[in-house]
C-alpha cells in the first residue's frame, strides 16, 4: 500500500506543481507517491484508473518522471474531467507471471466543477479555490527567499573584503611595530659602539653616523621610543564576569572579541508556600528545614529577595547551633551540620514595627530564591530548575558606551501618587526617547520607585511602573518624562546616563538538520566559544529530561526532583553567528540578555591602532549585523512557507 501526496503542493526542481490551469486543455498532474518503502520507483510500472457517475472505469496513464525520488505526471483523460465527485487509483505493477506484484492506491477523490469561462476546473478531496490561493502564497514566498538569499551572498562578500582588509590592515601595524624595534635595536647599538669609539680615543666620525640627523644620540633614542609607543597602541584586556551587566574601562576604539559563553543550571530549592503571620510582623515558608527535599547539611547557601514593594527588611533561619542569620534582602547562609533538630522555618521580616506589616498581596508578590553556592549571580525569580535563556525569547550580547553627564531636573512630588513617602523627592527626564538605553544611577537611596508618563499634569497615570533596580531602561512609545522617585533627600547622587552608541548581536545557531536558525538554552557544560577558523560554535553538551529515582545522587545531574539536567553521551557541536562586538573610547559596558540565570563571560577587549581600523571594524560588524538580518529574513520567508504548508495539510484533514 503507498499513498499520493496529491492534495499538496510539492516542490521539484524549483517549481511548485498542483494548479495546472484549464485541465481540459492542460490535463497533466505531477505529484509524488508515497511507498513508505524503500522510496522508489525503479522497474515499476504506473497505471491509472478513473471513475465517474457516467464511467465506471477509464483507463489512464502515469509517466514515471523520476523513479529515485517518486515523481509521476498523471494524465487525466477527457471523460474523467465528468463535473461531479469522481475518484482515482493509481495501480504500481512490478514483475511479470507468478512474480508479479501490484500494489493499488487508496482511492481518491476528486471533484469536478462548471467553470464561468470556458473549460471545467478541478479540486481534491478540500476546497480548492483555497488552495489555489495558498499555493500562490508559496510560489511568491520563494521568490522572495531567492531574492533574499541573492542579498546575502553580497552581503557575505561584502564582509568577507572588509575582514581581508582588517587582516591586511593589522599585518602592515605588526610589520611597523616589527620595523621601529628594529630600527631601536641599530640605534642601541650604533651608541654603544660610539661610547667605546669615544673610550677608544677615536675620533668622532663614529658617534656623528650613529646620531644620525639628530642633535645627539640622546634625541635620537627619545624620538624612536615616541614611535615605539605609537606603534605599541595595541592593547588587549581579558574580562571575566558571572553577571549580566560589566562596566570594562579605559577602552579604546576597538573590539571584544573571543566571546566565550558557559552555560550555568542553577536550582532554586525553596518551595513557594508562604504563609503571613496572623498579626502581620512576618511571613515565612511554610515548612521546616528538615523536610526541605533538596538542602544539604553545612552547606553555603545564596538567599536573594524580590520585593516590588520595598517592604523587606532582614530575613533568619536557625542554622548553625542557635545562631542566627540576619540580613536585608540578600545574603549567604550555612545550614545545620544536623538537620534532623532543624525544626525552625524560614522568616522573612518587614522595614517596619508596624505590626500590620505585611498584607496578604505583598506576600503573595514577594518572591525568594535560594541556590547552593557562596556567591550565585541572579537576575530574576525562578522556581525549580532555570538554565541561561530558560523563559525568554533571545539571549543578546551587546556593547555600549555611555555619556555620563545628568540629562534631567527635580520637581516637587506633589502631583504624583505612585510613592507613598511624603518625604519623598522626584527627578525627571523630559523628552525621553522611545526605545532609547537610559542608566539611572540611584546613589545613596536605598527606596525609590521608577516610572514613565506621558504628561505631567496632576491625576496622570504611569504608562510603566517598578521599583526594582534595573541597570538600563527602554521606555516605551507613549512615554515623555521619565521620573523617579525616591525616599531620600540625597539627591545630588542620582543621575541618569544614556547610551549613545551600542553594538547589540543575537546569539544564535544553525540546526543543519531542520536547516533554521535557533535559541540556543546554554545549560550546565554548555558553551559557545570561538575556534581556530575564526567562528563561532555552540557545544552542546548537556540535556533536560523529566525526573528518575537517583537523579539527586548523581554528580552529573542537577534536578529538582520534578525536571533533571544531564550530561550528554556526546555532545552535539553548531555553527552560531558571530558575536564579537565594538568598545568604545573611555569605558565600554558590557550587558547580557539571558532571562534569571546569566553565563559566565570571557572575552578580550582589544584596543588597535588608528582610526581607520576603526572604522573598518564597525563595517565588518555592520555587515555581519546586516548578512544576519538577511539570514533571519530568510528564516522568517521559511517560516512563512511552514505556516503555509500546515494550512496545506490542514485543509487535506478537513472532513467533506
Amino acid at each position: 500500500m503507498f499513498t499520493i501526496d496529491f492534495t499538496k503542493p510539492f516542490l521539484y526542481k524549483d517549481v511548485i506543481y498542483f494548479n495546472q490551469g484549464n485541465l481540459a486543455t492542460n490535463n497533466i498532474l505531477r505529484c509524488k507517491l508515497v511507498t513508505g518503502g524503500d522510496e522508489t520507483l525503479e522497474g515499476y510500472i504506473a497505471t491509472a484508473t478513473f471513475k465517474t457517475l457516467s464511467h465506471p472505469e477509464i483507463n489512464g496513464t502515469v509517466n514515471i518522471v523520476d523513479a529515485k525520488n517518486c515523481i509521476v505526471d498523471i494524465k487525466f483523460p477527457s471523460n474523467s474531467l465528468e463535473v461531479g465527485v469522481n475518484e482515482l487509483e493509481v495501480i504500481l505493477t512490478k514483475g511479470e507471471g507468478i512474480d508479479k506484484v501490484v500494489t493499488p492506491s487508496p482511492v481518491i477523490k476528486y471533484e469536478v466543477w462548471q467553470c464561468i469561462t470556458t473549460g471545467n476546473g478541478i479540486q481534491g478531496d478540500n476546497k480548492y479555490p483555497v488552495l489555489i490561493d495558498l499555493i500562490s502564497k508559496v510560489n511568491n514566498t520563494i521568490r522572495i527567499a531567492n531574492n533574499a538569499s541573492a542579498t546575502a551572498d553580497v552581503s557575505l562578500k561584502q564582509a568577507a573584503r572588509m575582514i581581508e582588509e582588517v587582516d591586511n590592515t593589522l599585518i602592515k601595524a605588526n610589520n611597523t611595530i616589527n620595523a621601529t624595534n628594529n630600527a631601536k635595536d641599530e640605534a642601541l647599538n650604533a651608541a654603544d659602539e660610539a661610547k667605546k669609539a669615544i673610550a677608544a680615543g677615536t675620533q668622532d666620525l663614529e658617534v656623528k653616523n650613529a646620531r644620525g640627523k639628530y642633535e645627539s644620540l640622546n634625541d635620537r633614542l627619545n624620538a624612536l621610543d615616541k614611535d615605539l609607543l605609537k606603534s605599541k597602541e595595541i592593547s588587549i584586556i581579558p574580562v571575566t564576569t558571572e553577571s549580566n551587566f560589566v562596566t570594562v574601562e579605559e577602552t579604546s576604539n576597538g573590539y571584544f572579541e573571543d566571546v566565550k559563553l558557559e552555560g550555568r543550571t542553577l536550582n532554586n530549592i525553596l518551595p513557594n508556600n508562604k504563609l503571613r503571620a496572623s498579626n502581620g510582623t512576618n511571613f515565612i515558608i511554610n515548612k521546616p528545614w528538615n523536610e526541605f527535599s533538596n538542602i544539604k547539611p553545612n552547606t553555603k547557601y545564596c538567599i536573594k529577595i524580590f520585593d516590588p514593594f520595598g517592604v523587606v527588611d532582614s530575613f533568619w533561619a536557625h542554622t548553625l547551633s542557635v545562631e542566627i542569620a540576619t540580613m536585608g534582602t540578600e545574603g549567604v547562609i550555612t545550614t545545620k551540620s544536623d538537620l534532623s533538630t532543624a525544626t525552625s522555618y524560614f522568616h522573612v521580616y518587614p522595614n517596619t514595627k508596624d505590626p500590620n506589616a505585611f498584607t496578604q498581596e505583598q506576600v503573595d508578590k514577594i518572591q525568594i530564591v535560594m541556590i547552593e553556592g557562596e556567591k550565585q549571580e541572579i537576575n530574576s525569580y525562578f522556581e525549580g530548575v532555570k538554565s541561561v535563556g530558560d523563559g525568554v525569547d533571545e539571549i543578546v550580547v551587546t556593547s555600549m558606551n555611555k555619556i555620563t553627564k545628568r540629562v534631567g531636573k527635580f520637581i516637587n512630588t506633589v502631583n504624583f501618587t505612585i510613592s507613598d513617602d511624603p518625604t519623598s523627592v522626584s527627578f525627571y527626564i523630559e523628552n525621553i526617547v522611545a526605545g532609547q538605553e537610559y542608566k539611572i544611577e540611584f546613589g545613596n537611596n536605598d527606596r525609590f520607585v521608577l516610572a514613565t508618563y506621558n504628561s505631567l499634569e496632576s491625576g496622570s497615570r504611569p504608562i510603566e511602573n517598578t521599583n526594582v533596580r534595573v541597570n538600563s531602561f527602554i521606555p516605551k512609545e507613549n512615554a515623555k518624562y521619565m521620573i523617579v522617585h525616591l525616599s531620600s533627600t540625597q539627591s545630588d547622587s542620582v543621575y541618569c546616563k544614556i547610551y549613545s552608541k551600542l553594538d547589540k548581536k543575537k546569539v544564535l545557531y544553525y540546526d543543519i538538520e531542520t536547516q533554521t536558525w535557533k535559541k540556543p538554552i546554554l545549560r550546565e557544560w554548555d558553551s559557545i566559544e570561538k575556534h581556530g577558523d575564526d567562528k563561532y560554535y555552540y557545544h552542546e553538551r548537556s540535556g533536560e529530561r523529566s525526573y528518575q529515582i537517583g537523579d539527586e545522587s548523581n554528580s552529573n545531574v542537577i534536578t529538582d526532583k520534578a525536571n533533571t539536567v544531564y550530561k550528554l553521551n556526546k555532545e552535539k557541536v553548531y555553527e552560531c553567528n558571530p558575536i564579537d562586538l565594538i568598545s568604545f573610547e573611555g569605558e565600554t559596558n558590557y550587558l547580557i540578555e539571558s532571562g534569571a540565570i546569566s553565563p559566565k563571560s570571557t572575552f578580550k577587549c582589544v584596543g588597535f591602532i588608528g582610526n581607520i581600523i576603526s572604522v573598518l571594524k564597525e563595517k565588518v560588524s555592520y555587515l555581519e549585523d546586516k548578512l544576519y538580518k538577511t539570514n533571519l529574513a530568510n528564516f522568517t520567508v521559511a517560516l512563512n512557507a511552514l505556516d503555509t504548508k500546515l494550512k496545506l495539510e490542514q485543509l487535506t484533514k478537513t472532513p467533506r
